[in-house]
């Protein structure tokens, strides 16, 4: 694959942007456009966007010999892409791969859905010379994309996996020598220095240019002998920064909490004490902690009267551990800290002016990225593509007085920054949220593959189908419904939650959900059955423990929320929603609808049910094909055969040809 003709093709590329951007840019840019004006009207094909190959080249014209209504718009792809990640996989990465493929079609849309096969294949992590290959197919269907952060950051990153190291640093210079580098860039030549053998003092540099360019503080080794690591930064000498008199500012508590990170918690600690923000102090909890970081709280407590330690005596997770410091604070604005993050020492500094010069500004965050001990930049996210960075959701820092406004985080073990996050702005606007210097991280984070946002049942995929799903969209359902008042109710005593949360978020190890029935149906307000579901529902739960499964139909929009109907019966404990990470102990499950079933979903919950009952709402809409595939689906998800109704003659001999085949 890596011969002479793909060379060609890129120093085919190189003269291009050369014609366009060079001396010869009066007659080439003209030309081009004349070219591509010819090209879209004669031969009726898509003709490709080269904007990006010079400001002064604004053509763009798209034109298909698809007649309109037929060929697949962004809209349709968009909706592809949320259903890839929201349990029907199996169903819309094939899609999406075809219409990448497509002989006809918009270029945009073809190139957006190549795209995303390409983050599924780098996301899953065994298959990068398919992931290259789509992200290559996107930047070809679409040209402008080539010179896109995110783009260039996965094309690498896909190169570096595969080992093929000249590739990934070709790309880079073309990049550079078109575009002026940003973060994302920085980081991706970091990563090629490290892949290459290359010396940590490069290393070092590229990260030094990319801080100082956004105005930051360069850094430095604290031990200059020892190797480029995490727990081996500290901000360079430089000339000192414009600092204020000590009274004019505010006290700072940094809720840190800490559970089995002796090995880190030294490290985030010391970036705090380097602070250019002089009042602060660092309220750290010891979340029963097996190891050695109690004692290691206690001596850098020693050392700084500014580390004040807390210890619980039984393990009750990280939120916990966060109300804890909270109530231990003294400062007038609060942030939060990891144990195992480390911070740029004007990250405080510059959050804490952002609140002080906005006094309408209810909150603030920084950026971040995750790395590993050896500073090797990660990808974030559940879905990559954005690049490196990501907000962080951990650094948000608001004033005290916001506690007593709308209440504080919710105790559960995962996802409470998204929900404070999300409260803030239902209470008070979007805008209420700011983001300060998103472009360049403040922060890195050390990544841990044991992390609750990597782990099983609360991995941070779960948010597209799974339990930090259905917490999300339990916390959005309240946002909207009760009002700020209401907002206070948390934190909150177990028991006593005002919207529903998934046990899987509120026990570290949780106990099988015991219920009488469960109802399995597109509990979405686009559900064809969405009546029959209803009235099952109202028909068991006055003298049932029911619980409901959502199992959506793959033709309704896949980020559809369940009924605002069974959020309530959830909040006031009159059900329970199960989720693909649960186990589930019922003597019968009724599926209504089960028109769904037709198609499978990727995760189901681990069910020991006696008995598998569908009812006939919706089965008069079924081909025999779909019959067949939905009894499947439904035999594998359950491991027990369904018992289906005679809703006809017809329906009874598809069963009898099944029995026979069987």
């Amino acid at each position: 694959m890596h011969n002479s003709r793909f060379e060609t093709l890129r120093e085919l590329e190189r003269l291009l942007v050369w014609l366009v951007n060079g001396p010869l840019a009066v007659v080439v840019k003209p030309l081009l456009q004349g070219l591509l004006w010819c090209h879209g009207r004669v031969e009726r094909i898509p003709a490709p966007r080269l904007r990006a190959l010079g400001k002064g080249l604004q053509w763009d014209v798209t034109v298909s010999v698809v007649p309109e209504g037929q060929c697949p718009g962004m809209s349709e792809a968009l909706e592809l892409e949320r259903k890839l990640w929201a349990g029907h996989a199996r169903y819309a990465l094939p899609s999406l791969e075809h219409l990448a493929h497509s002989p006809v079609g918009l270029p945009r849309v073809q190139a957006f859905a190549a795209w995303v096969v390409g983050r599924w294949y780098l996301a899953d992590g065994d298959d990068g010379e398919r992931a290259l290959q789509y992200l290559m197919l996107a930047r070809s269907l679409h040209p402008a994309r080539r010179w896109q952060p995110g783009q260039v950051v996965l094309e690498c990153e896909a190169l570096l996996r595969l080992e093929r190291l000249d590739e990934a640093r070709e790309r880079l210079a073309i990049t550079a020598e078109t575009v002026a580098p940003c973060s994302e860039w920085y980081l991706a030549s970091a990563n090629l220095v490290r892949a290459e053998g290359g010396e940590d003092g490069r290393r070092l540099e590229l990260l030094n240019a990319m801080l100082v360019r956004y105005g930051l503080q360069p850094l430095a080794l604290r031990e200059a002998c020892a190797p480029l690591r995490l727990a081996n930064l500290v901000g360079a000498e430089v000339a000192p920064l414009p600092v204020e008199p000590a009274a004019t500012h505010a006290l700072i508590s940094v809720l840190m909490p800490c559970f089995g990170c002796a090995d880190t918690v030294e490290t985030a600690i010391r970036g705090l004490l380097a602070q250019t923000w002089p009042a602060l102090e660092i309220v750290a909890v010891d979340d029963a902690s097996d190891d050695a970081t109690w004692p290691v709280l206690n001596r850098l407590a020693q050392e700084d009267a500014r580390v004040r330690p807390v210890r619980h005596a039984s393990n009750q997770g990280a939120y916990a551990a966060r109300l804890t410091a909270l109530e231990q604070a003294q400062g007038e604005l609060i942030t939060v800290h990891d144990a195992d993050d480390w911070s740029h020492p004007e990250k405080l500094a510059l959050q804490a002016r952002a609140l002080r010069k906005d006094p309408a500004l209810k909150a603030c965050m920084s950026s971040w990225c995750r790395v590993g001990e050896d500073l090797v930049v990660r990808m974030i996210g559940a879905t990559p593509g954005k690049g490196y960075l990501r907000e962080n959701e951990s650094s948000l820092m608001f004033r005290r007085s916001l506690v007593e406004e709308i209440g504080a985080w919710d105790g559960v073990r995962a996802g409470a920054d998204t929900e404070y996050i999300w409260r803030i702005r239902a209470a008070f606007g979007q805008q209420a949220v700011a983001l300060v210097k998103p472009e360049v991280p403040l922060s890195f984070s050390l990544m841990h593959d044991t992390s609750l946002t990597r782990t099983g049942r609360t991995h941070v995929r779960t948010m597209f189908h799974g339990s930090r799903r259905i917490y999300r969209e339990a916390q959005a359902w309240w946002h909207r419904t009760a009002g700020r008042e209401a907002f206070r109710a948390l934190p909150c005593e177990p028991g006593r939650r005002p919207f529903f949360a998934p046990p899987q978020l509120l026990e570290k190890a949780p106990a099988p959900v015991e219920v009488d029935l469960v109802v399995v149906a597109d509990l979405g307000e686009a559900s064809p059955e969405k009546g029959a579901v209803e009235a099952s529902i109202r028909r068991q739960v006055m003298a049932k423990r029911v619980a409901v499964f959502h199992w959506r139909h793959y033709d309704s929009p896949a980020m559809q929320p369940i009924c605002d109907l069974y959020q309530a019966m959830a909040a006031n404990g009159t059900l329970t929603i199960i989720g693909p990470q649960d186990r589930v102990v019922t003597g019968q499950a009724r599926v209504v609808g089960a028109l769904m079933a037709q198609h499978r979903l990727d995760d189901y919950p681990a069910w020991q049910c006696e008995r598998l009952v569908v009812e006939a709402a919706g089965l008069e809409a079924m081909t025999q094909e779909a019959f067949m595939a939905a009894d499947a689906h439904l035999h594998q998800a359950f491991g027990i055969r369904p018992d289906w109704p005679e809703p006809g003659y017809q329906r009874r001999e598809w069963s009898i040809g099944r029995e026979a085949q069987a």
